[in-house]
């Protein structure tokens, strides 16, 4: 108690007598936070308007004025007096020195007072600032100092002295006018601008209050929510971006250096109701761009892996991280870095994350967060072959996991119901250890269980849950149960929730899948042959994005596979038609896109499968459509 009552009067006392000095040096004008109720660090960094500016200039510039006035007439009147030369000059330096103090003094004030009160760090966001200011400085010394060394008038020497002296005043006085009273100008504008977030008729007060902070953050994450449901991205990103720009003061110069877009100064202002809301912009964002990223081109896509890197940087460097009450809105920038490995953007130890995701969110008390982590440490573990730990980790999910009390949580959080997801990605695991009653078990479980508790609406989670059951069925010969199941709980769904005109993330793979269970149950007699042909010989039909393609190839079945599949299941029907043309079109981009399949499962230096559960896929298909191929041996299915 003696110790915080000890620290508020050193805050109190600093504040009282030498906030005004503080100013002269400050670069962090537009925000105040040093409550202690909700920041731990000290802080003297004020908020202060033009007004203020201005008296403070007149502060600082009217006593140096009264002083070089009196440096100059009193040389003079001396003189007239019958004073000595030597008694003049000694009057001179004499006002010299006490120009020197007092243009010192408010410097030297800050610096002890940056030391007392803890914020000695941020010296080095004034460094160029203070280089200006010196600069200034340098300039009128290096003009007048060798005139005041071969000069004989004491008038001129007085004259010269003043200069010097003057400059030390203008220079802090040019850093006050010209630099911080443009940036608190530009921020007050700014600030006017955003004050009123006017969003569906609707005015969301954006002030520098934290809970008015939080409350404009939920009406742009529900709004941005909305656009993203109505294929608005570009207007659902504007809307984050600005939210995300509202906790910026700082005026932006060239070689700054920025943490996730942010100045420390910045970062050490927020609050954690400020950190809270920032993360969960930061996640939205990084959810629609990872979205957006399964339909884009290589070229052409965002980099949803940055601003998930970038939101941990921030958390890291915030002070306030350490007094935030709930950390859960950290887990979902955890699950969406997992994405981005899974899709091989990013190279992170893996196993490392997952173990320390698990370690958090088990500490953190909430099941939605820790199925989460145990569903990526099953996944993590089969991809890389550790089949033992991923299914003992499975184990422990499932005797957790209830999709009527769970489902909802879970999708509000990740997007999806990744721990129902874990149940069907199981069967994969269980296939490929040849557990064959663990596999219709869990077929059984996730189509009659989950299933029916799954929200249809979410047409992603539900087709994440359904891929490995329709690949299963497929390879176990049963098509029309996997077409079954697919049209009624993913096309229809799509079309009654999403549209014909909407997307998801994974549309691309829509079309393939039907298409080859539709020449699996059909043959010759195939619906609209023609126009399948037709729509399948066109080069990029049905071919998934690079990065589409590694998340579902991590799970256990190549998206260039199943096009390369349906391209050799409707040749064959081409063949039987006499429709030679297409037959030599569908094989030549089968073969294109099985051998693409093969690059990335099978380690080119190595010759190591990289994804077993995905490799029988790919051997299949070479093996009918490529003379040339040579079997890889199984031995080497190994993982690092």
């Amino acid at each position: 108690s003696g110790g915080a009552t000890s620290a508020k009067m050193k805050r109190k006392i600093a504040k009282k007598y030498l906030v005004q000095f503080l100013y002269m040096v400050n670069g962090s004008f537009n925000r105040c936070r040093p409550s202690p109720a909700k920041h731990n660090a000290t802080s003297l960094h004020q908020r202060v308007t033009s007004r203020q500016l201005a008296r403070l200039t007149v502060t600082l510039t009217m006593p140096q004025l009264v002083v070089q006035m009196c440096k100059l007439f009193i040389p003079s009147l001396q003189s007239e007096l019958g004073y000595s030369s030597c008694q003049v000059a000694l009057g001179g330096g004499a006002m010299s020195w006490v120009g020197i103090v007092l243009a010192i003094v408010p410097l030297l004030m800050w610096i002890v007072l940056s030391v007392y009160t803890g914020d000695l760090p941020l010296l080095k966001v004034y460094a160029q600032s203070a280089f200006r200011s010196t600069l200034l400085v340098c300039v009128v010394t290096a003009i007048a100092v060798p005139a005041l060394i071969f000069s004989d008038s004491t008038e001129t020497i007085a004259y010269l002295q003043s200069c010097i002296v003057m400059s030390f005043t203008c220079g802090t006085c040019w850093f006050v006018v010209v630099q911080k009273l443009i940036s608190v100008l530009r921020n007050e504008r700014k600030n006017d601008r955003m004050t009123m977030l006017r969003v569906d008729k609707r005015e969301v007060h954006a002030g520098n209050d934290s809970d008015e902070n939080e409350k404009a953050t939920n009406v742009a994450l529900k709004i941005g929510k909305v656009y993203e449901e109505f294929g608005m991205i570009d207007r659902c990103m504007k809307m984050y971006n600005e939210s995300i720009e509202k906790y910026t003061f700082e005026p932006r110069k060239p070689g700054m250096d920025l943490i996730g877009g942010y100045t420390v100064t910045e970062i050490d202002s927020f609050s954690h109701i400020d950190l809270e809301c920032v993360m969960k912009l930061f996640v939205a964002k990084g959810k629609v761009y990872g979205t957006h990223q399964c339909a884009t081109k290589e070229n052409d896509r965002p980099r949803p892996e940055k601003v998930y890197v970038d939101a941990l940087d921030i958390y890291e460097h915030c002070p306030s991280a350490a007094i935030l009450e709930d950390h859960s809105c950290v887990f979902p920038i955890f699950s969406g870095l997992f994405l981005q490995i899974k899709a091989g953007t990013i190279k992170i130890d893996e196993r490392s994350l997952v173990d320390k995701f698990v370690k958090v969110t088990k500490m953190n008390g909430d099941p939605i967060h820790y199925m989460r982590a145990l569903a990526m440490k099953s996944e993590v573990n089969a991809r890389l072959g550790h089949f033992d730990t991923s299914l003992f980790a499975f184990s422990l999910l499932e005797t957790m996991y209830d999709a009527a009390s769970h489902h909802e949580g879970l999708c509000k959080s990740y997007g999806s119901d990744r721990a129902a997801q874990a149940f069907s990605a199981a069967i994969f695991w269980n296939r490929h250890q040849g557990n064959d009653k663990e596999v219709k078990r869990l077929q059984e479980s996730v189509v009659k269980e989950l299933l029916p508790k799954q929200d249809h609406k979410n047409v992603h989670n539900t087709f994440m849950l359904l891929l490995p059951v329709i690949k299963t069925m497929k390879d176990n010969r049963e098509f029309a149960e996997a077409k079954h199941l697919f049209d009624d709980y993913i096309s229809k769904m799509f079309l009654l929730y999403i549209g014909d005109d909407g997307t998801t993330p994974c549309l691309s793979m829509f079309k393939p899948i039907m298409y080859l269970l539709d020449a699996h149950i059909y043959g010759a007699d195939m619906p609209d042959l023609d126009q399948v042909l037709e729509w399948m010989v066109t080069e990029d039909n049905g071919v998934s994005t690079v990065f589409l393609d590694g998340l579902i190839t991590s799970l256990g079945w190549s998206t260039f596979c199943l096009t390369a599949e349906c391209c050799l299941e409707l040749s064959k029907i081409a063949h039987a038609t006499d429709q030679v043309e297409y037959e030599e079109k569908l094989k030549q981009k089968g073969l294109k896109l099985a051998r693409e399949a093969f690059d990335k499962i099978v380690n080119k230096e190595s010759g190591k499968i990289m994804f077993p559960i995905a490799f029988d896929d790919v051997e299949y298909i070479l093996m009918t459509l490529d003379n040339e191929y040579e079997p890889v041996a199984r031995d080497v299915c190994c993982l690092v």
